[in-house]
């Protein structure tokens, strides 16, 4: 306990586009003192820096991994709007086979990490999906390429 040999694990910092491992050092050191005003003298022992995944929608991606060619020839409908393909009808989607990935947690790793083993594992072996299809269309990695479709579309 902190008690015993006084020691304190402070976290996180988060820098986007660069690592200061010394200002990060002060700004937490500073955030120690202002919590625990009672404790002299807060010595910085060590900085650990990490890296967290992150996507563009700050969701992550859990699930099949799509077959990119397979999606471009079939859903190029899609840059008509989703109502036309509606009528004209799309295939259902194709998966490469054995590819599954679980990345992009950001901050909220620990949190979502559970459910979201649970789901691809679920996946692999067939089992109930533990959430709704709305919650896996936005988690779904080929979201990104459905996007893309999308946004390519004729006018």
């Amino acid at each position: 306990t902190a008690e015993k040999c006084n020691e304190f694990v402070v976290g996180a910092a988060v820098s986007r586009n660069n690592v200061d491992s010394e200002r990060d050092k002060i700004r937490l050191s500073k955030r120690v003192s202002n919590m625990l005003p009672n404790v002299q003298d807060v010595e910085k022992l060590e900085l650990w820096n990490g890296i967290r995944s992150d996507t563009i929608d700050h969701l992550p991606m859990a699930g099949n991994i799509q077959d990119g060619s397979f999606f471009r020839k079939e859903y190029h409908c899609l840059r008509y709007g989703t109502t036309h393909a509606l009528r004209t009808g799309v295939k259902s989607a194709r998966y490469i086979p054995g590819l599954f990935v679980l990345t992009g947690l950001g901050s909220r790793g620990f949190q979502a990490s559970f459910i979201l083993a649970d789901l691809v594992t679920s996946m692999i072996s067939g089992r109930v999906l533990p959430m709704d299809e709305n919650t896996l269309n936005a988690l779904i990695p080929s979201r990104f390429q459905v996007l893309e479709l999308m946004k390519s579309r004729v006018v």
